[in-house]
């Protein structure tokens, strides 16, 4: 049965937001016909609409038609509606309540239930709650750890809402690592243009700040990052780009070049001396993965050479690097070589494949030698 009142909040909309009539047309319609597959992807556009960042009209529209359809539409999207519905409560404690009273909606829809919890959890981080928001995350964590079918958007919620925490606990590490495994988990066509950047700026940041963040080509692989291009924060790309692949000179250049901007940031600006350690650590992991397994003993003059130091500071930056757990191996001081046993698994990114492929290609080179040569001598033996 169609309900006046859902009209009626409906028109109300229609007359008050004539820039969503488009949208607002689609809610009506697929409302009439009772199409709730199509109501629900709707009502979840929707809801998103920047528009509604202020205002309470998505909790009339919300108590009028979207609370009691939990038995019609897809609980997921149920629940991803709700969490967008509940940014228009001025009182936390209030849009808490509004989230825990739809999980227990949502009873045994495990997914839409781990959704309201992380939304919870959320609010209780704006409300400075920081030890709560934590726990009800690694609750969920743990319940996540235990299932093998989930949603994507479960795990885009929670590392989503793990990265606001550790940035707010200025952890930039674990803000950097959770916010890849965001990015990891949602497709770059579901981010604004705003939230590209902003995710860019975010991130970018934690690298130049966090003093053991060296998984850098992840980010560089990112489509987000052209979002800083013809902005303000241009130079952080630039940055970025050469400290992820090691590149010394073009680093400092760039440091120099953008001056003017990265004194604006005190904390970078600090920074600048372990970035230069930084760029050099990232020389020396790039030339390790550049070596064949078996050639991984490097004399110290090689190293200084690509890292663009002494040869007296060698020692000092392979221990930096082993500190930091990035290497394993033995220093031969007398004969100044270093020997490799283990390097920390990292992104490849393309320029890595592109090493990957030529070692791939010389070793099929060298078998093609190997079987001419058994082949050879085969001949000979069967001519005696």
């Amino acid at each position: 049965m169609i309900s006046q009142s859902v009209l009626q909040c409906l028109d109300t909309h229609s007359r008050k937001f004539p820039q969503l009539q488009g949208s607002i047309e689609l809610v009506t319609g697929t409302y009439k016909e009772k199409l709730w597959h199509q109501l629900t992807d709707a009502l979840l556009n929707y809801t998103n609409e920047r528009i509604f960042d202020e205002g309470q009209d998505l909790i009339d529209l919300y108590n009028v038609l979207i609370k009691d359809l939990t038995v019609r539409v897809n609980p997921l999207k149920y629940a991803l509606i709700t969490i967008s519905v509940s940014r228009q409560f001025t009182d936390l404690e209030q849009s808490i309540e509004f989230l825990d009273a739809a999980k227990n909606r949502l009873n045994g829809k495990q997914d839409a239930v781990f959704l309201c919890q992380i939304g919870k959890a959320e609010k209780k981080l704006q409300l400075g709650l920081h030890h709560d928001c934590f726990e009800i995350l690694n609750e969920v964590k743990k319940s996540l750890e235990q299932l093998s079918d989930v949603d994507p958007k479960v795990y885009a919620h929670l590392s989503k809402t793990f990265a606001l925490y550790y940035r707010r606990k200025e952890d930039h590490e674990n803000f950097y690592k959770s916010s890849l495994q965001y990015l990891a988990y949602t497709p770059a066509s579901e981010l604004s243009h705003e939230e590209k950047r902003d995710w860019s700026i975010k991130m970018g940041m934690s690298v130049l700040l966090g003093k053991n963040i060296y998984n850098i080509a992840e980010l560089l692989d990112k489509e987000i990052l052209q979002s800083l291009n013809g902005t303000d924060f241009e130079w952080l790309n630039e940055l970025l780009q050469n400290l992820g692949r090691g590149l010394i000179t073009e680093f400092s250049n760039a440091v120099n070049k953008h001056h003017e901007y990265i004194t604006r940031f005190s904390a970078i600006n600090k920074e600048l001396q372990n970035l230069q350690m930084k760029v050099k650590i990232i020389n020396f992991l790039e030339l390790l993965f550049a070596c064949d397994k078996d050639d991984r003993s490097l004399k110290f003059d090689r190293i200084a050479q690509s890292c663009q130091i002494q040869v007296n500071e060698v020692e000092f930056l392979i221990m930096k690097a082993m500190s930091l757990e990035l290497v394993k191996g033995q220093i031969d001081e007398v004969d100044q070589v270093v020997h490799i046993d283990w390097i920390l698994p990292r992104y490849l990114s393309r320029s890595h494949i592109e090493i990957m492929v030529n070692k791939i290609q010389l070793w099929e080179q060298k078998m093609e030698e190997v079987i001419k040569q058994v082949e050879g001598q085969s001949e000979e033996l069967l001519g005696h």
